[in-house]
């Protein structure tokens, strides 16, 4: 319980910053605007290309937050099939045409369709459709239905989810508006009018399994509903559209509320939401008793991990595959070029955004600037100065402590502080002003805009340039490790499964093998007993009887050692002292060498009260493994020489024999050695094992867990550390 507690409050961290994200996208699209300043005046084409910049930042937007945030791909978070439903295309169009026909049959007001040309109507119709409405629905429908419903899904299910999600979107919506924080009340009915809008759409996106279905009702709410440009339906008209509907009655109920520019907080806005909940409400509820044994929990959250399906995906790879292969190398690239554009995307998303933000915030509390400019005017109106009076000016501009002036009229320059000259008319083009406001002056040969620069504001926007990269750069070097870190985990996670599916495979073969090679050993010892010595039968079952017994013998050491390779943290004795805990180990050995007729030299000094810890069980299948190599490989004509090494920080036990020139087992597999060091690991020791000049060494070391030395005090004979 705790636990999910805790992760609940780790996802609610995600709503501070796609807040963030918004207002930066928004500013972002603000400023991408002002750079060219010509760009929205310059028709449909200039649109197309503003509209295409606002996509693709909220696309990148989304697109790397989801990827390298919430560790998700767009097709994951429900931006995949159906782009278009029918159902709820259909219902939009039957909505915004109830809606508008209400206003237009049931209250009171005057249709007045306004005098402009064809080239004007397109240029609002294309706006209004895809500007007004395409733009923003795609944007808060990203971020909102898509982004932010794939965060909270897991931890808050898909009703809280939808509630969340719901109200995340009406209070960053309605915090742009900041006079709506000025009235309790009004403040809440638009609250709740554009929860009401965000729960509609967010149902229609759960319905539908995409994200698109909703986009689409947006936007054709948008751009046909009543704030639009083509039907402006309001109790005042501030703007040119094709057609004007102006209400009589100015009650919020039908008006929606007064300056909010809105019909969401109307009742016929709110009655069509609210039907598009019960709709969806039920559509949902169908779909589940349909699909009573799948649940749709997991559905819309699995229903998209098939990105083959998407148009263009398959051509898509195979480019990818082309550029960046499956190896390490493409592999590096990806991580490269991948932190890269995020790094660039985020230093400009915070510098861009970041400067049109702090534009807002000098314009709308004041600067230097809009004090000056009041300065100027009553200079200009004083002193009778004109437009391009440079004497005047220059005197005034050094006098104030300005940096920068300049003055235009109909869109061209006509003064310049940093020109030496007079300017032509006409000749230099009015230049757009990306972070500070032009203020219009009336001089006396008539009104200008002005533009000054005290550069005060200057060290605002160095600082926003410099976090800006080093933000980038964070997000790069964080992109880049990541995207390292989690193709290591993968070859690790890969490379442990090949191992576990290795250790199962061998251990079920070499336990399938040693049932059969039991029995066939049991047969070959029964016919051996039938067969005289000295026959030529007899000494073929003699040399298949000798390999049997080695392939059992293997099949034993494999089984062995992956059963010991698959054991992980062995639990080891207390410490005890090396004579008491390989004194009777190495007496065994002895004795059994010996039964077996080999000469045993134990070259022994004194025992040291050194302590070592060791596992009882791996270390008798150790001695028995070493016995075992001793019988099959070792020269019983020579001495095996066994003593004891100390060093430092452990204690070793070596065994040295010469090794036999002919047998069945003169050439082994090491498996059986491999076994003893992977124990002796496992231990905390090691295992060293050699030939030299034809006599085999192997060498036990053991950890020393603690060095006494022991002296003995002659009045109570106590041993006291030294």
């Amino acid at each position: 319980m705790e636990s999910i507690c805790c992760e609940k409050r780790k996802v609610l961290l995600h709503i501070p910053a796609i807040c963030a994200v918004y207002f930066l996208m928004h500013a972002f699209g603000e400023t991408a605007l002002q750079l060219p300043f010509s760009l929205y005046r310059a028709g449909i084409p200039g649109l197309m290309l503003y509209l295409c910049l606002e996509l693709m930042n909220v696309w990148a937007a989304v697109f790397f937050y989801s990827r390298y945030i919430l560790k998700k791909s767009v097709s994951q978070i429900g931006l995949g099939k159906p782009f278009i439903d029918l159902r709820w295309t259909l219902g939009a169009v039957i909505f915004i045409c109830l809606e508008n026909g209400f206003y237009l049959i049931f209250t009171k007001g005057e249709l007045q369709i306004w005098n402009l040309g064809v080239r004007e109507q397109l240029h609002l119709l294309f706006s209004n459709i895809f500007i007004q409405g395409l733009r923003t629905a795609v944007m808060d429908g990203m971020l909102f239905r898509a982004l932010t419903p794939s965060v909270f899904l897991k931890s808050f299910g898909r009703k809280g989810t939808a509630v969340i999600s719901s109200l995340l979107y009406a209070a960053v919506t309605l915090a742009a508006e900041a006079g709506s924080f000025w009235n309790a009340g009004r403040f809440f009915l638009q609250l709740c009018a554009l929860f009401l809008k965000g729960m509609a759409l967010l149902l229609v996106t759960f319905a539908t399994g995409s994200v698109w279905p909703s986009v689409m009702l947006d936007t054709v709410y948008l751009a046909f509903g009543g704030d639009a440009h083509i039907l402006h339906i309001d109790t005042e008209q501030t703007f040119p559209s094709v057609f004007a509907y102006t209400l009589e009655n100015d009650s919020w109920i039908l008006a929606g509320l007064p300056e909010t520019f809105s019909l969401n907080t109307a009742l016929p806005a709110v009655a069509g939401f609210g039907v598009i909940i019960l709709a969806a409400f039920r559509h949902i509820k169908t779909q589940e008793k349909e699909k009573r044994e799948q649940n749709k929990h997991a559905y819309w959250e699995t229903c998209f991990r098939q990105p083959e399906h998407l148009p263009g995906y398959r051509i898509a790879a195979r480019i990818r595959q082309k550029l960046l292969p499956d190896d390490l190398t493409g592999n590096v690239l990806e991580h490269l070029l991948s932190g890269i554009a995020a790094g660039l995307y985020l230093m400009a998303l915070l510098n861009f955004g970041g400067r049109n933000l702090l534009q807002q915030y000098f314009f709308t509390y004041g600067t230097k600037e809009a004090e000056i400019i009041n300065e100027l005017k009553t200079y200009a109106r004083v002193n009778h100065i004109t437009a391009d009076h440079a004497d005047a000016l220059l005197s005034w501009k050094e006098q104030k402590g300005i940096r920068e002036l300049l003055i235009a009229r109909d869109g061209f320059l006509i003064f310049n502080a940093a020109y030496p000259g007079k300017m032509l008319p006409g000749r230099s083009k009015m230049p757009a002003s990306i972070w500070r406001p032009w203020y219009y002056v009336v001089f006396s040969d008539g009104g200008a805009d002005v533009y000054i620069s005290t550069g005060f504001d200057e060290k605002y926007y160095r600082m926003l340039s410099a976090f800006s990269a080093l933000a980038g750069f964070a997000a790069c070097l964080g992109v880049v490790t990541s995207g390292m870190h989690r193709q290591l985990l993968e070859k690790d996670q890969m490379e442990k499964e090949l191992r576990m599916a290795q250790e199962k495979l061998v251990l079920g073969m070499s336990h399938d093998l040693r049932t059969p090679m039991t029995g066939l050993l049991t047969y070959m010892e029964v016919i051996k007993k039938q067969e005289p010595q000295g026959s030529s039968v007899r000494e073929y079952v003699d040399k298949a009887y000798d390999k049997i017994v080695q392939m059992k013998d293997l099949s034993d050491q494999m089984f062995e050692y992956f059963l010991i390779d698959s054991q992980k943290g062995v639990s080891l004795e207390q410490p005890e002292e090396i004579s008491s805990v390989l004194g009777d180990y190495l007496s065994e050995l002895c004795a059994l060498l010996d039964c077996e007729g080999f000469c045993v030299s134990m070259q022994m000094p004194e025992w040291k009260p050194v302590l070592i810890q060791v596992n009882t069980d791996y270390l008798g299948r150790i001695f028995n493994n070493i016995f075992s190599n001793l019988e099959k490989y070792a020269d019983r004509e020579q001495e095996v020489v066994i003593w004891i090494v100390y060093e430092r920080d452990r204690a070793g036990i070596v065994i040295q024999n010469g090794m036999a020139q002919s047998g069945p087992f003169a050439e082994g597999t090491g498996i059986g050695v491999k076994n003893i060091c992977l124990m002796m690991e496992q231990m905390g020791g090691a295992a060293q094992a050699g030939m030299r000049k034809k006599e085999y060494r192997i060498t036990l070391y053991f950890p020393i867990y603690e060095a006494v030395l022991y002296r003995r005090n002659g009045k109570d004979g106590n041993p006291q550390r030294d």
